[in-house]
């Protein structure tokens, strides 16, 4: 497939000013396509002919033949780009560690069709559960900008808008982002806080420009290739006071992007509410009911089984509780066969596009038990940024083993051991230059870090 960095631009919007209540849940891939149409249909039509080409392709292998898992993890960097407030909104270096980890693990259920609310989908529909057989990990590299193996923060203040409309197109340069890893290896991730919306309104929960758009007949640059989520909705909820948008705290958010990297399109195929056979596009699979459009929750009460639209009127209704529909995350639960088996296709040798993705299984992590995460105990360290001292403080069953502090490229400049009993530490750090440092906790549930700032 042929690659270009031209970009189609598109028209921006900005979100209806709404309470958050009042507010759908939409996925920015609507928007693109509808600016698409809006603008340059017969792009539109080019990529709707390479989506047709890839589901195609796929299924004509029979689905005794199809793999049930790629050859190696697949390595993920998360680029956080945020303000000082949002930065501190998802708990700093360690919340956020502790919510791509959330993340991931349920990613990883997700993908392999072992999530436990796989029990909540209607009977009609539980023959159709597919296992796209994917394994997710964090990448084991480092950058100047990362807090731990994987994941990338940079504070921007007064940002210009990252708009849903480019793809947020800004957050992947250096100037107001962060740049991509290499493409080729790694599968990026952006969280940020995300605008535009084309005047429909909503809340926009993430964006995905997948292979197929950086076609040449497509028109998106090769290097912002990659997932954009919104700050509210990633991870997974494990304490009460946790910030997220509503009923967008399972994860699910990644999960739906991630199915339109591996080229899956909204299970209605976007198409103004037209049905197959009058008109409409649908998503090009058949275990998927035909649907007219997009399901939302309302407020957090979401469709229950059956129902029936103008597509699918009768019988089983549609098909909801997918992963790919909007219901908020805990009411999806389902990649069907055939999905599965389209994802899957894109980890071949031979013809997928992400097979590059699985020859490069250096991880520093690849799921972590939920029971393990709950552990994980309470710590700060401040003033930070901080000059000659600061002051660690420990929950009191935090099962302290140890501290370090490093440079960014790994280097230990002090480490402490515990003291019986004691809670609070004061590290003197007068000797070292003014600059950026990682802190590492030891606690018998595992390691944390976070960045550190000497000024």
């Amino acid at each position: 497939m042929k690659k270009t960095s031209f970009l189609l631009v598109f028209l921006s919007g900005i979100l209806l000013s709404q309470p958050v209540w009042a507010q759908q849940h939409r996925c920015g891939n609507t928007i693109i396509l509808q600016n698409m149409e809006q603008q340059a249909p017969q792009r539109l039509a080019q990529l709707r002919q390479l989506q047709d080409q890839i589901v195609t392709r796929a299924l004509a292998t029979p689905q005794a033949q199809a793999k049930t898992s790629v050859l190696a993890p697949i390595p993920l960097v998360f680029h956080f780009v945020l303000t000082q407030d949002k930065y501190y909104l998802l708990g700093g270096d360690t919340g956020i560690q502790r919510r791509v980890r959330t993340e991931l693990a349920h990613l990883n259920k997700d993908f392999s069709a072992t999530n436990t609310d796989l029990n909540k989908v209607p009977a009609p529909f539980a023959s159709l559960i597919g296992n796209a057989g994917a394994v997710f990990g964090l990448a084991k590299a480092t950058s100047a900008n990362t807090i731990s193996a994987g994941i990338e923060v940079r504070i921007v203040n007064n940002p210009p808008a990252y708009d849903v409309n480019d793809g947020c197109s800004i957050a992947k340069h250096s100037t107001w982002g962060l740049p991509a890893w290499d493409n080729t290896r790694y599968l990026n991730i952006w969280v940020t806080n995300i605008f535009g919306g084309g005047g429909t309104g909503g809340i926009i929960l993430g964006v995905t420009v997948p292979p197929s758009f950086t076609d040449i007949s497509v028109g998106f640059p090769v290097d912002e290739m990659g997932i954009v989520l919104n700050y509210g909705a990633i991870g997974v909820r494990d304490f009460p006071n946790q910030y997220f948008i509503p009923e967008i705290d399972q994860g699910r958010t990644l999960t739906h992007e991630m199915g339109h990297y591996f080229e899956l399109r909204h299970i209605w195929g976007d198409d103004d509410g037209k049905c197959p056979g009058n008109g409409g596009q649908d998503d090009g699979i058949s275990d998927t009911p035909p649907q007219a459009d997009a399901t939302f929750c309302t407020a957090g009460v979401c469709p229950t089984f059956p129902k029936f639209d103008a597509c699918s009127p009768s019988g089983n209704g549609i098909m909801f509780m997918n992963f790919m529909d909007y219901v908020d995350d805990a009411s999806m639960y389902l990649f069907t066969r055939q999905q599965a088996q389209v994802m899957n296709d894109q980890f071949a040798a031979s013809t997928g596009e992400s097979y590059s993705l699985t020859q490069n299984p250096g991880l520093a992590a690849v799921g972590v038990d939920d029971a393990r995460l709950t552990q994980l105990p309470g710590w700060n360290i401040s003033p930070n940024p901080a000059q000659d001292r600061v002051l660690l403080t420990l929950d009191p069953s935090s099962g302290f083993r140890g501290l370090e502090i490093t440079s960014l490229t790994g280097q230990v400049l002090l480490h402490i051991g515990p003291k019986a009993g004691a809670l609070q530490y004061q590290l003197d750090l007068s000797t070292l230059p003014r600059g950026f440092y990682i802190v590492r906790c030891v606690f018998e549930a595992g390691v944390q870090s976070r960045k550190l700032v000497l000024e």
